[in-house]
């Protein structure tokens, strides 16, 4: 990923997304599963694409930005932005 998206779980924890994972096992599902490390650069979740709503309480840009309250449309339009970001580097059509 390019640019850092940081998040704060429903358990509290602060991470980032490293990554969204589109492997086999994924697509075979139907469903991308966003992976989340902590701070420290550690494995701390993976979150199917369907749950990401329930289980991120807010996302931004950096770690100050997580300070602010944003609402479930502005995390929704960030989830998506990521999301096609990521799809569409990983595109080989």
């Amino acid at each position: 990923m390019n640019q850092k998206y940081y998040v704060i779980l429903s358990n509290g924890c602060i991470g980032y997304v490293s990554k969204i994972c589109i492997c086999d096992e994924c697509k075979q599902r139907g469903e991308v599963e966003w992976v989340i490390n902590d701070l420290n650069d550690e494995y701390l979740d993976s979150i199917k694409h369907s749950e990401l709503l329930s289980c991120i309480l807010n996302i931004a840009l950096s770690i100050k930005d997580l300070s602010y309250e944003h609402g479930d449309g502005f995390k929704l339009k960030k989830i998506t932005n990521v999301y096609m970001s990521e799809l569409f580097k990983h595109d080989t059509t």
